[in-house]
């Protein structure tokens, strides 16, 4: 009895290091979690932080996989991925979604409410531009738009043609030698 609950004990300890470590997030969890399926952990940087702080006590040596839950995840600054973060050929880090959902990481912001200005212009105030705030993508129902731009599309200027006497009258312009 005693050889088998140790051969038991084996087996359960190496199918542990084949299948690795899993580590959950979701959008309900807590980066003070466990990191299970039952107390996930809450970022994506939470998730890198306890890998780390895994890696340098020794608890894991072998594959670890990130398994993010379905929902959307907002983001304020980027995930910074270094060569620790990568693993070894033995020990990979691999993050990954946990069901056949995909979950949704969001860099951007939420705005106001649209306001109609004509027919076909809308507005949107987003103080944060006052702050040195710049964006250069806007997503609205799922699909990208565009900002205002002058012209709506095309090139801003053409000039076909410049008539020389007209901007010899002019002071502040400077001709080429030769067309004075």
């Amino acid at each position: 009895m005693k050889s088998a609950s140790l051969l038991l004990l084996m087996f359960v300890l190496f199918l542990q290091s084949v299948a690795g470590q899993e580590l959950y997030v979701s959008v309900s969890g807590d980066d003070a979690n466990d990191g299970t399926s039952d107390k996930p952990l809450a970022t994506l940087t939470g998730a890198r932080d306890r890998i780390r702080l895994w890696r340098r006590q020794g608890i894991w040596r072998d594959a670890i996989f990130v398994k993010i839950m379905p929902g959307m995840y907002s983001i304020t600054e980027p995930l910074t991925l270094t060569g620790e973060d990568s693993g070894t050929a033995s020990s990979p880090v691999i993050y990954t979604s946990a069901t056949e959902e995909h979950p949704v990481i969001c860099g951007g912001m939420v705005t106001g409410t649209f306001e109609a200005v004509k027919q076909d212009l809308w507005r949107v105030r987003i103080p944060e531009t006052r702050c040195g705030f710049s964006f250069e993508q806007m997503y609205i129902n799922d699909g990208r738009r565009f900002r205002a731009q002058t012209p709506n599309r095309g090139s801003f200027l053409k000039i076909a043609g410049a008539n020389c006497a007209t901007w010899a009258a002019c002071t502040h312009w400077a001709l080429p030698k030769g067309q004075r």
